[in-house]
């Protein structure tokens, strides 16, 4: 169970920041579009 734990933080921390630069990624495509 705890190695379970370890295994979801390590995956969440390198995921979360890739994520969120999909994220932004898209936003910037849309906001110059929209443009």
């Amino acid at each position: 169970l705890s190695i379970r734990k370890e295994i979801g933080h390590y995956a969440m921390s390198h995921s979360l920041p890739v994520v969120f630069k999909n994220i932004e990624k898209r936003y910037a495509n849309t906001s110059t579009k929209n443009r």
